[in-house]
């Protein structure tokens, strides 16, 4: 039990990295990943960083999650100024990648 206790802590303190990265808040990348689909996202995190994923590539892959989270968050609680930011900096994301 401790040994995945260890392992979302690992996997939050990656993500928040990730979400320091993006430009988001961590709070809402979380909340994100999970609303997007990536159900247990600190433990897929957490194996992303032990595969030697950089900082970078797994924000280029959080982002089949938050893009669909974002959305599914703005629809339960309305337009809101932090997630229209957060969907700014997912977007710029996905465009470097893309160039």
């Amino acid at each position: 039990m401790l040994k995945g206790m260890y392992w979302v802590w690992q996997g939050k303190k990656f993500g928040n990295q990730i979400a320091d990265f993006i430009g988001m808040h961590r709070d809402l990348y979380h909340g994100a990943m999970e609303e997007g689909g990536c159900k247990v996202h600190m433990l897929k995190l957490y194996q992303l960083k032990a595969e030697g994923y950089s900082v970078e590539l797994a924000a280029y892959d959080s982002c089949k999650f938050l893009i669909p989270g974002l959305r599914t968050i703005e629809d339960k609680f309305g337009s809101q100024e932090q997630i229209e930011h957060a969907r700014s900096c997912v977007m710029k994301l996905v465009a470097s990648q893309c160039a």
